[in-house]
């Protein structure tokens, strides 16, 4: 795409929301489906999407489900490839990233219900997004376990509290929710997986829980001692 004008099939049809849903549509364009029951539920796919707008709208616009899906793909090769390299950042993604999916499956269980109380032919023309629905609820299940790791060790309070309020003062709205609190942190530190051009954001909000052992415990409360002194020397001098 150059300026206003549109130079080639991809730029025209690409309206997708992530990295990835790019990359999937120029897989698509250069190796086109052939199969075509897979043809048949893609289209169908299309069709009942563009057939709900309110769920589209969910998804694409004031939900922003899609938008801020993180590239997992890329961030998938780091932690298969170089599990060492791993920092809480990442894993702080991957959560982020769970639970837009849960969010993601929540809009799209309108879809099974419309089947559990509609005829057949509507369940014919649902049935692609069922089995996206039922595929990707059934893998979010299994990261519960994950879920609860990170809210075990990671101190979330801390980015809740710091992001969450911020966030809440801007829209001028109560926000106790951790995934607005995280919403706001990373559309403040954009990471690689977001946007492939931009650094890695520092680690220096993300840390881990200090009460997750005794040591960290000492540690954190010491380090409070400290900080309070240090305030208290700095409104005596100025």
């Amino acid at each position: 795409k150059h300026s206003t004008v549109h130079t080639s099939v991809y730029s025209i049809l690409n309206q997708t929301s992530t990295t990835m849903g790019s990359r999937r549509l120029k897989d698509w364009l250069l190796r086109p489906l052939t199969h075509i029951s897979l043809i048949h539920n893609r289209q169908q796919c299309i069709r009942t999407l563009l057939h709900n707008p309110h769920q589209l709208e969910l998804l694409r616009g004031s939900g922003e489900h899609l938008h801020r899906f993180p590239d997992l793909e890329k961030l998938g090769l780091k932690l298969l490839r170089s599990p060492s390299s791993v920092s809480l950042s990442d894993l702080l993604t991957l959560y982020r990233a769970v639970l837009r999916a849960q969010s993601v499956v929540t809009v799209l269980s309108a879809f099974t219900d419309n089947d559990n109380t509609n005829g057949s032919l509507e369940k014919d023309a649902t049935g692609g997004i069922t089995q996206i629905h039922r595929d990707l609820g059934g893998n979010v299940s299994k990261c519960n376990k994950f879920l609860a790791l990170i809210e075990e060790v990671v101190d979330l309070q801390r980015i809740q509290e710091t992001y969450g309020a911020r966030n809440a003062t801007n829209s001028g709205e109560s926000s106790s929710s951790d995934a607005v609190a995280h919403d706001a942190y990373f559309s403040e530190h954009e990471t690689e997986y977001f946007t492939p051009s931009s650094e890695m954001f520092r680690d220096k909000w993300v840390r881990v829980r200090p009460s997750f052992t005794p040591e960290l415990t000492t540690l954190h409360r010491e380090l409070q001692s400290i900080q309070a002194s240090m305030h208290t020397e700095h409104q005596r001098v100025v």
